[in-house]
Protein backbone atom coordinates (compact mmCIF):
# COMPACT_ATOMS: atom_id res chain seq x y z
CA UNK A 1 0.00 0.00 0.00
CA UNK A 2 2.53 2.51 1.15
CA UNK A 3 5.05 1.53 -1.87
CA UNK A 4 1.96 2.05 -4.15
CA UNK A 5 1.21 5.23 -2.98
CA UNK A 6 4.35 6.67 -3.17
CA UNK A 7 4.90 5.20 -6.65
CA UNK A 8 1.60 6.69 -8.01
CA UNK A 9 1.99 10.10 -6.37
CA UNK A 10 5.57 10.49 -7.07
CA UNK A 11 7.12 10.51 -3.46
CA UNK A 12 10.57 9.65 -2.45
CA UNK A 13 11.61 6.25 -1.60
CA UNK A 14 13.68 7.52 1.18
CA UNK A 15 10.05 8.51 3.04
CA UNK A 16 8.84 4.76 2.94
CA UNK A 17 11.69 4.15 5.65
CA UNK A 18 10.75 7.19 7.66
CA UNK A 19 6.83 6.64 7.29
CA UNK A 20 7.45 3.17 9.00
CA UNK A 21 9.60 4.16 11.42
CA UNK A 22 6.91 7.53 12.28
CA UNK A 23 4.36 5.06 12.30
CA UNK A 24 5.86 1.96 14.61
CA UNK A 25 6.00 4.67 16.97
CA UNK A 26 2.98 6.23 17.14
CA UNK A 27 1.24 2.44 17.21
CA UNK A 28 3.30 1.90 20.30
CA UNK A 29 2.08 5.69 21.67
CA UNK A 30 -1.34 5.00 21.01
CA UNK A 31 -1.37 1.30 22.05
CA UNK A 32 -0.47 2.81 25.47
CA UNK A 33 -3.16 5.77 25.31
CA UNK A 34 -5.62 2.97 24.90
CA UNK A 35 -4.56 0.61 27.51
CA UNK A 36 -5.01 3.85 29.85
CA UNK A 37 -8.28 4.66 28.26
CA UNK A 38 -9.63 0.63 28.35
CA UNK A 39 -8.63 0.40 31.97
CA UNK A 40 -10.62 3.63 33.05
CA UNK A 41 -13.90 2.69 31.56
CA UNK A 42 -13.59 -0.26 32.34
CA UNK A 43 -13.45 0.75 36.17
CA UNK A 44 -15.99 3.54 35.85
CA UNK A 45 -18.78 2.97 32.95
CA UNK A 46 -19.99 -0.30 35.41
CA UNK A 47 -19.97 -2.56 32.06
CA UNK A 48 -17.28 -4.99 33.68
CA UNK A 49 -14.16 -6.13 31.44
CA UNK A 50 -16.51 -5.60 28.33
CA UNK A 51 -16.49 -1.71 28.82
CA UNK A 52 -13.68 -1.23 26.53
CA UNK A 53 -15.96 -2.75 23.44
CA UNK A 54 -18.36 -0.42 23.92
CA UNK A 55 -16.05 2.70 23.85
CA UNK A 56 -14.25 0.93 20.54
CA UNK A 57 -17.22 0.86 19.26
CA UNK A 58 -17.28 4.56 18.51
CA UNK A 59 -13.87 5.21 16.98
CA UNK A 60 -14.49 1.97 14.79
CA UNK A 61 -17.49 3.21 13.08
CA UNK A 62 -15.87 7.04 12.55
CA UNK A 63 -12.96 5.19 10.79
CA UNK A 64 -15.06 2.78 8.64
CA UNK A 65 -16.97 6.25 7.70
CA UNK A 66 -13.80 7.83 6.75
CA UNK A 67 -12.39 4.65 4.70
CA UNK A 68 -15.55 4.39 2.70
CA UNK A 69 -15.61 7.68 2.14
CA UNK A 70 -11.85 8.87 1.87
CA UNK A 71 -9.61 5.74 0.31
CA UNK A 72 -9.77 4.44 -3.22
CA UNK A 73 -9.78 0.98 -4.11
CA UNK A 74 -6.69 -0.57 -5.18
CA UNK A 75 -7.54 -4.01 -7.01
CA UNK A 76 -3.89 -4.64 -7.92
CA UNK A 77 -3.27 -7.01 -10.78
CA UNK A 78 -6.32 -8.33 -11.73
CA UNK A 79 -4.46 -11.08 -14.15
CA UNK A 80 -2.77 -13.33 -11.49
CA UNK A 81 -5.03 -15.98 -10.08
CA UNK A 82 -4.89 -16.70 -6.29
CA UNK A 83 -4.01 -19.85 -5.57
CA UNK A 84 -0.87 -19.03 -8.04
CA UNK A 85 -0.22 -15.92 -5.65
CA UNK A 86 0.03 -18.04 -2.54
CA UNK A 87 2.07 -20.76 -3.98
CA UNK A 88 4.27 -18.23 -5.28
CA UNK A 89 4.22 -16.71 -1.80
CA UNK A 90 4.93 -20.32 0.47
CA UNK A 91 7.80 -20.86 -2.21
CA UNK A 92 9.76 -17.72 -1.70
CA UNK A 93 8.97 -18.18 2.11
CA UNK A 94 10.74 -21.73 2.15
CA UNK A 95 13.63 -20.38 0.04
CA UNK A 96 14.49 -17.91 1.89
CA UNK A 97 15.95 -19.10 4.75
CA UNK A 98 16.15 -15.58 6.73
CA UNK A 99 12.22 -14.80 5.78
CA UNK A 100 11.47 -18.18 7.02
CA UNK A 101 12.97 -17.55 10.27
CA UNK A 102 11.73 -13.88 10.60
CA UNK A 103 8.07 -15.54 10.18
CA UNK A 104 9.25 -18.18 12.73
CA UNK A 105 10.21 -15.56 15.34
CA UNK A 106 7.47 -13.34 15.08
CA UNK A 107 4.83 -16.53 15.10
CA UNK A 108 6.78 -17.74 18.19
CA UNK A 109 6.54 -14.37 19.96
CA UNK A 110 2.52 -13.56 19.37
CA UNK A 111 1.49 -17.37 20.19
CA UNK A 112 3.89 -16.41 23.33
CA UNK A 113 1.83 -13.29 23.99
CA UNK A 114 -1.70 -14.43 23.01
CA UNK A 115 -1.45 -17.68 25.46
CA UNK A 116 -0.17 -14.99 28.08
CA UNK A 117 -3.13 -12.56 27.72
CA UNK A 118 -5.37 -15.58 27.78
CA UNK A 119 -3.96 -17.25 30.79
CA UNK A 120 -3.42 -14.13 32.79
CA UNK A 121 -7.13 -12.63 32.91
CA UNK A 122 -8.50 -16.16 35.15
CA UNK A 123 -5.42 -15.81 37.34
CA UNK A 124 -6.69 -12.15 38.02
CA UNK A 125 -9.87 -13.25 38.76
CA UNK A 126 -8.98 -15.45 41.13
CA UNK A 127 -6.54 -13.64 42.91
Amino acid sequence: YVYEHSERYGFPSEWIGMTFSITTFWNGMIAILAGIISNVTAETLGFGPVAPFVVALLPLVVCGVMVVNTWEENYGDRKSNFSGSCWEGLKIIFSDEQVLLLGSVQSLLESCMYIFVFLWTPVLDTG
